[in-house]
């Protein structure tokens, strides 16, 4: 503003005079995030953790996989169609015709898929690098297939959305304490 504005003088005298509260943070936040830290380091020195984390991305890409591919080709077909042998030549056959909007999806399922695939490849070598993987991959998930879900299921995208974010904010904090126990060991 202007320097000159005849209510910049009073205006720094009261702030002079103000004294700053201090702030101690969100205690009960840091509180319930060090317990947190503190579960997970003794959950990840349990053997099978490493097992334990492969088996659950892999099998969420496989229910994701599934869903996508239920919604682009079994939606609207019923019981009887989709049990029916030639349901496998349909298949064939809608793998042809699919929209844009549809091969968009499964494009974008490949590659949260990709993501998943280079964790688990990454989990012997480093927690790090995996849990960054299966970061990308829920950010993948987040920002390109809840897309396609939104348009096509609003209310199951929305609680896969709301799952996605709670695995984010997870494997973030993973990768926060991962990052630290480097550090120290380094």
């Amino acid at each position: 503003s202007d320097p000159h504005h005849p209510l910049v003088e009073p205006l720094r005298r009261i702030l002079s005079r103000v004294e700053p509260i201090p702030w101690g943070g969100p205690r009960a936040w840091g509180r319930a995030r060090g317990r947190l830290q503190d579960a997970y380091r003794q959950l990840a020195s349990t053997p099978g953790f490493d097992a334990a984390v492969i088996a659950f991305f892999v099998g969420q890409l496989i229910l994701k996989l599934a869903y996508g591919a239920m919604l682009i080709f079994v939606v609207g077909l019923g019981w009887r169609q989709v049990l029916d042998l030639r349901f496998v030549g349909w298949v064939a056959e809608r793998m042809v015709d699919l929209s844009p909007l549809e091969v968009a999806q499964l494009a974008a399922s490949g590659l949260a898929g990709w993501f998943v695939l280079m964790g688990v490849i990454r989990i012997g070598g480093s927690r790090v690098a995996a849990f960054r993987m299966f970061e990308r991959a829920i950010v993948t998930s987040i920002l390109l297939v809840q897309v396609f879900s939104f348009y096509s299921e609003q209310f199951a995208a929305l609680v896969e959305l709301v799952f996605n974010l709670t695995i984010l904010a997870l494997v973030r904090a993973a990768i926060a304490v991962e990052e630290a126990r480097e550090a120290e060991a380094g």
